[in-house]
């Protein structure tokens, strides 16, 4: 979202950050530091048959890999998450990609003053997280910080929060566009 509010400002009526990912947060981690699992390189192969045989599906419950799931979602958002092609997907295609996804986020300093609204998780255990989320307030000159009470995944476990926001935010630019 970052990138793409620099690159096209005249796109853009503003700004819903979810629970967003901080730069700096692969500054301060492993992430960089870990090896990168793609879909030659052997943990990959390891989960990806795993998946094939349903043993993933087995140990994402125990692994904390899901979310606190109202039970109607349960079973569709496990399915979706072992499934081989998921798995490259995140464990691949997407991981490989984050650091450099972090280092052009951090090359945008500003969105002048083009409406954020910042939504964080309460419940985020990450250090820093908290942190990291009102930074990002300092992309706009009309930020502000809603809160969710629940963890990283906002739009699952509390939609109504991310909902809310959205709906903020079109009442923001509508406003905007009526003065």
């Amino acid at each position: 979202m970052r990138v793409f509010t620099d690159m096209y400002p005249s796109e853009v009526a503003g700004v819903v950050l979810i629970d967003s990912m901080s730069p700096r947060q692969f500054k301060q981690s492993s992430v960089d530091a870990a090896p990168q699992i793609n879909s030659q390189s052997r943990p990959f192969t390891i989960f990806s048959a795993l998946g094939r045989i349903g043993l993933v599906r087995l140990l994402v419950r125990p692994l904390g890999l899901v979310p606190n799931l109202p039970p109607e979602l349960d079973k569709a958002y496990v399915s979706r998450m072992v499934r081989p092609a998921n798995l490259q997907a995140y464990l691949g295609d997407e991981s490989q990609g984050m650091p450099e996804s972090g280092r052009q986020a951090e090359a945008v300093k500003t969105f002048g003053d083009i409406p954020l609204i910042v939504l964080t998780a309460r419940q985020n255990p990450i250090t820093g997280w908290q942190e990291w989320q009102t930074e990002l307030l300092q992309l706009s000159s009309n930020s502000q910080q809603l809160f969710a009470e629940s963890g990283h995944g906002i739009e699952i476990e509390q939609p109504e929060a991310a909902v809310a926001a959205i709906v903020k935010m079109v009442e923001l630019v509508r406003q905007t566009m009526h003065q």
